[in-house]
């Protein structure tokens, strides 16, 4: 997991959720004993600290959660570039819910003052958007 992406993961999660995510990135489908192993060899850990993360990050969706036995086995819902776009896509609804037409003008004035070949990416998405489907 590299650049911007990395970014925006580190700030959507805190420290530990993100060494959590880090963990089962690499490892695909983990227990949380496994996690707090893996993560205790880089700082002192609690099993029951990393089994609450853990479960928090199902809750949001973030993990996927199975039965396995008596104990749950854990996976990433989402890549690390899929969760970024998750989160965008989700304040975007909330700002169009919130402010409507005025957070799509601010969000164009802000990507003008950025850069200006990006505007013009975001009218050439905009007119296909609006174009009916070929097929």
């Amino acid at each position: 997991m590299t650049g911007k992406s990395t970014d925006v993961v580190q700030k959507l999660l805190g420290d530990l959720e993100y060494a959590v995510m880090q963990v089962i990135w690499e490892h695909q489908r983990v227990t949380v004993r496994d996690v707090a192993d893996i993560l205790n060899q880089r700082r002192p850990l609690a099993y029951t600290t990393v089994m609450t993360v853990m479960s928090r990050l199902a809750d949001k969706g973030i993990l996927r959660q199975h039965r396995v036995g008596r104990a749950y086995e854990y996976e990433a819902a989402f890549t690390p570039q899929e969760l970024a776009a998750e989160a965008a896509g989700q304040t975007i609804r909330s700002l169009l819910e919130d402010f409507g037409p005025l957070a799509v003008t601010q969000f164009v004035q802000q990507v003008e003052q950025i850069d200006r070949r990006q505007l013009e990416r975001l009218a050439q998405l905009a007119q296909e958007a609006r174009e009916p489907d070929a097929n």
